[in-house]
């Protein structure tokens, strides 16, 4: 091994070390909101007659948007606060006809990684 990569991988070995024991962490930047008041008055999807919803962006994180125009796509994540975190498995669309199928080969907003993402034009302030 010639001395530059064993100075790259001894960088790579400090850099992992680093990472290790770090948390990601998200800070909002906003609310959603929306006419829907409770989960049980939501379609399981957007283009099952889901109601206009809107992101109120909190007044610090108003700058970051200057740029954006109206019709850019942009992705907002989301935190599912109402998801259980202990349910595996699902019965897909509520529909027990169906056989259970773990979480992630399905839409439920009931999954250990509460974050659900929206891609969307963005329309105005």
């Amino acid at each position: 091994m010639s001395h530059k990569s064993a100075k790259k991988t001894d960088v790579m070995q400090r850099r992992a070390r680093v990472q290790v024991g770090r948390r990601a962490q998200l800070r909002p930047i906003g609310v959603i909101r929306s006419n829907i008041k409770k989960r049980s008055e939501a379609p399981m999807q957007g283009s099952e007659g889901a109601p206009e919803a809107w992101l109120e962006v909190s007044s610090f994180a108003m700058q970051a948007l200057d740029g954006l125009a109206a019709g850019n796509q942009i992705i907002v994540v989301t935190w599912l606060h109402l998801a259980r975190r202990d349910v595996l498995k699902v019965h897909p669309r509520s529909d027990r006809r169906r056989p259970l199928t773990g979480v992630f080969a399905t839409r439920s907003p009931h999954r250990q990684i509460r974050c659900g993402f929206i891609a969307s034009p963005y329309a105005r302030l």
